[in-house]
């Protein structure tokens, strides 16, 4: 009978064939061993064999690696994007806008502060507190402006922003403009025409508007101009009245003994005006067609004209206009002339 023989049927075990040897018979010779059989007794074990016993190591390590290898490259791309998002693309024209504003903002502050003072002016004295307050608040920002000037001067405008450039320096122009004129009107309001200040007022409203929230901020910082030229007409009428009852007051009552009075003409001689002009007070002289406010305007423009300048810009309280007047010495005053036939001396 023949012996069953059982197949192996590992399931990890190699399929490799054994060549089949014949078993010797008994009593006969050993059989040679064939060379392929020798050689076909220890076959090396697969790579799947040798995988499977050591549990699957070297597949699992190969896929670490990789994965490891992944994520360092996700790690250092994420870090080249947070990096570039830390140091982002400079846009000149950017840092040109923050450094006006920057420059500005000082100007736009002190505008609200002096806004503020001279919204406050009240009564008739010049040197009241109300009147102090606005001086010192108008000097800060006069300094303001000029310190701007001086940083938006040192900058030099990227390309593109040329026009912001032109805006800012006119309207620091216009800022200087107007302090000026506010702090000759605050200085001397009796004796300093103010017509010309609310138009210079709406002129630097009118370039904080063109040059927009870089140079202007979001809200209006000039005001009180209205309040300012108030202020100056209240103490300058107050000033006209004294000088018209002390002009007919008699002699008598206006010289105290051992004084020396100096007399008030009350009808012009041919060094103080013309034969029909009209005394207005205070030695001023009114010509024909010239009414008495607008002649003593004319004498405050001329004192507060600088150096020798005799040619004066003068607002009329009557018609509401401003009038050219070329003013020039006459016997021992001085005659203007100008306007619409106007003429005046003092």
């Amino acid at each position: 009978m023949t012996p069953r023989t059982y197949e192996n049927k590992a399931i990890d075990e190699p399929t490799t064939e054994v060549p089949h040897v014949e078993a010797a018979k008994p009593g006969s010779a050993p059989l040679a061993t064939p060379a392929s059989a020798i050689s076909a007794k220890a076959p090396a074990p697969p790579v799947s064999a040798v995988a499977a016993r050591s549990g699957g190591t070297k597949p699992g390590l190969f896929i670490g690696v990789l994965v490891g290898l992944l994520l360092i490259g996700g790690g250092v791309a994420a870090a080249l994007m947070l990096t570039g998002q830390d140091k982002p693309t400079v846009n000149p024209d950017t840092i040109y806008r923050q450094k006006i504003a920057s420059a500005m903002g000082p100007v736009l502050g002190a505008n609200r502060q002096a806004s503020d003072a001279l919204a406050h002016l009240r009564g008739k004295k010049v040197k009241s507190v109300g009147a102090s307050n606005a001086r010192i608040a108008v000097q800060r920002a006069q300094r303001a402006v000029t310190l701007a000037t001086g940083a938006v001067g040192a900058l030099g405008s990227p390309s593109g922003s040329e026009q912001l450039a032109r805006d800012t320096r006119q309207v620091l122009d216009r800022e200087h403009g107007y302090y000026a004129g506010v702090s000759r009107v605050l200085n001397r309001p009796a004796h300093t025409a103010t017509g010309g200040l609310q138009e210079s007022a709406a002129d630097l409203t009118s370039a904080l508007s063109v040059a927009g929230p870089t140079v202007a901020g979001a809200e209006p910082t000039v005001g009180g101009t209205t309040r300012l030229v108030n202020w100056a007409t209240a103490i300058r009428r107050a000033d006209a009245k004294r000088a018209k009852k002390a002009s007919r007051r008699p002699a008598a009552q206006t010289n105290s003994p051992g004084s020396n009075p100096r007399p008030r003409p009350t009808t012009p001689t041919s060094d103080a005006g013309p034969a029909s002009g009209t005394s207005c007070g205070d030695g001023v002289f009114a010509g024909p067609n010239t009414s008495c406010a607008f002649a003593m305007n004319v004498r405050r423009a001329w004192l507060d004209a600088p150096g020798t300048v005799n040619s004066v810009r003068v607002h009329s309280p009557v018609t509401g206009e401003t009038y050219t007047m070329s003013c020039a010495p006459s016997g021992s005053g001085i005659s203007c002339s100008g306007a619409n036939d106007a003429s005046v001396t003092f």
